[in-house]
């Protein structure tokens, strides 16, 4: 059966998740099939970020599970059609204090991370800057709206703009509501 179902995924060319570490179950790789047979499968493996990270060959007695169009399996492998778009973004935030940054990336509708000092936040869109606090509009890991989110600007430890995990956030959102509200229109 697992044979069966990577030589679908080769076929229709869907990134897999595969198993081969009974040991430690968790551990896998997001993958396209390049080539399978009954002894071996070889795996274009892919990052979480979509990008290519390489090939590696399995042999498939030691495969013992295979995800298929699992949510995390179609993100990353729409991340890796995507790439180029994702990640050509350069960012200009203004040098000083966090209340400042916070109203410059709401102006640009820029997603913003932030972080208090257990290193836990919201990331999303700043829906409001007050002279203590801010209002994030949440946006999940998956790009999908979450809720929202205020946080006194004395919590925050640090705001994180443009790096690499928020512009696949701003993708994955403009590509899940975005696109979505265009084909509806």
């Amino acid at each position: 059966m697992l044979l069966r179902e990577l030589m679908v995924a080769h076929e229709e060319g869907r990134a897999v998740a595969v198993h081969n570490n009974r040991s430690d179950p968790s551990q896998y790789e997001v993958a396209f099939v390049q080539d399978v047979h009954e002894l071996q499968v070889t795996l274009q493996c892919l990052t979480p970020r979509g990008e290519s990270d390489g090939v590696t060959v399995m042999r498939m007695d030691d495969i013992f599970r295979v995800d298929i169009d699992t949510a995390y399996c179609r993100k990353i492998e729409l991340l890796s059609q995507y790439t180029e778009s994702v990640f050509e973004k350069s960012t200009q935030v203004p040098n000083g204090e966090m209340n400042e940054v916070l109203k410059a990336a709401k102006s640009a509708n820029q997603i913003v991370h932030l972080l208090d000092y257990s290193e836990f936040g919201p990331t999303g869109f700043v829906e409001d800057v007050g002279r203590d606090f801010v209002t994030i509009r949440r946006i999940s890991q998956n790009g999908e709206p979450d809720g929202m989110a205020t946080i006194g600007l004395d919590c925050i430890a640090s705001v994180h703009v443009g790096r690499r995990s928020e512009q696949i956030i701003d993708f994955l959102y403009r590509y899940n509501v975005d696109l979505r509200k265009l084909l509806e229109s």
